[in-house]
């Protein structure tokens, strides 16, 4: 009986899986927003448009989420008298709703060819230009997108600086890895609208983002700035670093201390003289003596 024998067969190295790693960290995703392919939300803000993708943005935002919903349920155009009307639709019931005239009611009815629709109190013309738009809104609802067959418009009109947006899609489309990518916010009010949307649409990874910005290149000239928004948006963990930094540098502490917006940050200042008192060998947390008022002593004294 022949004994069995060892087989090796070398296969070389495995080939590259573009797949491998999911949707995000396969870049599958990234892949499909740098194409703007099956884009189906436009982010406005600071002058720029951005695409996205509202699967993307609902799963990893319920803010995102309930966003994307009322606004895909809503169009508002220029009626030909020039009364702006703003449609919302619920169910099988469209409302109309004519800003600065109240609530005018349901929509019953409209006729595609004369573009005339009728309001519970009286009627109006939709112009030619909004026609086909109004038409894709009146379209059933995609359950499996849950837009009308046109891009939601988001306006974030609170965001000037459109960097932050960018910043934004490249948390949210990932991986978010801390060498991953450089950061589009080069300046404090960027980063400050980035944080913004970080604790408006509940994203710690963008939040973390900005904080790693923050205490690198510090100077005497941006520390006051940068530690005014991680009191303001509750940075603990960079402010911290912030703080060890300017311990370490003696010569900046008296620049900080003359700067004329130092009074913004009574918290920092605090925190900076405790750590100094610790330095100098005080003992910061002991309960102070009770003084005796001048007062009492003198009568003491003349009993």
């Amino acid at each position: 009986m022949a004994c069995p024998m060892e087989l090796t067969v070398d296969l070389g190295p495995m080939p590259p899986d573009p797949l491998s790693g999911g949707a995000i960290a396969g870049g599958g995703l990234c892949r499909l927003l740098d194409r703007k392919e099956f884009c189906d939300v436009i982010i406005v803000a600071g002058g720029q448009s951005f695409a996205a993708h509202s699967l993307v943005l609902a799963a990893v935002s319920p803010s995102f989420h309930q966003q994307i919903l009322q606004a895909s349920r809503r169009f508002q155009f220029t009626d030909t008298d020039g009364s702006v009307v703003i449609l919302t639709k619920t169910g099988s019931d469209i409302e109309v709703h004519v800003p600065g005239h109240g609530d005018m009611g349901k929509w019953h009815r409209f006729d595609a060819t004369t573009r005339e629709y009728a309001l519970g109190g009286g009627s109006g013309t939709v112009p030619q230009e909004s026609v086909a738009n109004l038409l894709t809104f009146l379209q059933p609802q995609d359950s499996s997108s849950g837009t009308y067959g046109k891009p939601v418009m988001l306006y974030l009109n609170e965001i000037l600086h459109p960097e932050a947006v960018q910043d934004m899609l490249s948390c949210v489309y990932g991986p978010f890895g801390v060498d991953s990518r450089e950061s589009a916010c080069k300046t404090e009010l960027a980063n400050r609208d980035a944080l913004q949307l970080a604790h408006a649409y509940q994203l710690p990874q963008l939040q973390d983002q900005v904080s790693r910005w923050l205490i690198q290149n510090l100077t005497s000239q941006n520390v006051l700035g940068r530690l005014v928004l991680c009191e303001e948006f509750g940075l603990l963990e960079a402010r911290e670093k912030i703080l060890e930094q300017l311990i370490a540098d003696p010569a900046a502490l008296p620049m900080l201390a003359r700067h004329p917006e130092v009074t913004k940050v009574p918290k920092v200042l605090q925190d900076l003289l405790v750590r100094i008192l610790g330095l100098l060998g005080h003992e910061v947390n002991a309960k102070p003596q009770a003084v005796m008022k001048p007062g009492k002593l003198s009568r003491k004294a003349g009993a």
